[in-house]
């Protein structure tokens, strides 16, 4: 359905204005400062409000590379369903893909794309000596987390009672972690191998660059639906077009999101060792004319 994420978002800003909680909207399981930032579009109709939405991401996503780029991206079944949906993973991450301390604010309301995009800040500042970035980025959470809790101090517990669905789509999860529901040990201990098999991922991988970082998230990401494969929007090719296509009947023939993690690690299988492979054939001597 059209706009169908959105409209959780637009009615829990709706919500603020009128002086309820947002969590009265069934399906909102943000935190508190989105909505509250969502509210001038709460004073739209919807329609018209998601429109502006969209528009907004379409715009971001067009400055963020050339048309090629651009037409790549759109081709992407993820980064179009996300804009059907209206969800807000696109428009946070470009926004937060220049590592500063304004990412880093705007990433808070997305924690699931907070939690991998915060530390590769962090990690981005202290190695560049941007210490700076620390202290304003605390000061930006800081004013609009405690901006919330001034207004609805009740809204953490709130939040902690919504967000406990988030075990049960572990289970759906476009990524590896989608596997949780097939494999012949309980959830908990699926979980438990998953995210040991993440962390000799990154350890063993060591992802030196953005991109590869983005595409091991992709793989291992506990809480993804197919739209949360937008992180990997500017890294698309032919082959992640169809893979993109291809998965959306395999996932429903297979009952299991797990197939969607064919796409992050076909990139990480592409750049890590088709170059290798190409260079080894370049540098192998030609076989003799007979």
């Amino acid at each position: 359905m059209l706009a169908y994420d959105f409209d959780f978002f637009w009615r829990a800003a709706g919500a603020i204005l009128r002086g309820q909680s947002p969590y009265v909207i069934s399906g909102f399981y943000s935190p508190y400062p989105l909505a509250l930032v969502l509210m001038p579009l709460a004073l739209l109709p919807m329609l018209l409000a998601y429109g502006i939405w969209t528009a907004l991401k379409f715009l971001l996503l067009a400055r963020a590379g050339n048309r090629w780029q651009f037409l790549r991206a759109i081709l992407f079944f993820p980064v179009a369903y996300e804009l059907r949906q209206g969800q807000l993973d696109l428009l946070i991450f470009i926004l937060a893909g220049k590592l500063n301390w304004f990412g880093a604010i705007i990433s808070t309301l997305r924690p699931q794309l907070g939690i991998w995009i915060i530390p590769l800040c962090a990690w981005r500042w202290w190695k560049g000596r941007m210490y700076d970035q620390f202290w304003k980025s605390a000061l930006g959470v800081l004013a609009l987390y405690g901006a919330s809790t001034v207004i609805a101090p009740n809204w953490w517990a709130e939040w902690a009672n919504a967000l406990r669905v988030a075990w049960g789509y572990n289970e759906q999860s476009a990524s590896l972690f989608g596997l949780t529901h097939f494999l012949p040990v309980s959830h908990a201990a699926s979980f438990v191998g998953i995210s040991a098999l993440a962390a000799a991922s990154f350890a063993l991988l060591r992802p030196g660059t953005p991109r590869e970082y983005w595409q091991l998230m992709a793989a291992f990401n506990p809480v993804a639906h197919v739209y949360s494969l937008v992180v990997l929007y500017d890294q698309v090719d032919p082959g992640v077009i169809l893979l993109g296509l291809l998965a959306l009947p395999l996932s429903w023939t297979a009952h299991t999101n797990a197939i969607w993690a064919l796409i992050p690690l076909y990139l990480i299988f592409k750049d890590r060792f088709l170059p290798t492979i190409s260079q080894r054939s370049v540098a192998a001597p030609a076989p003799p004319i007979s």
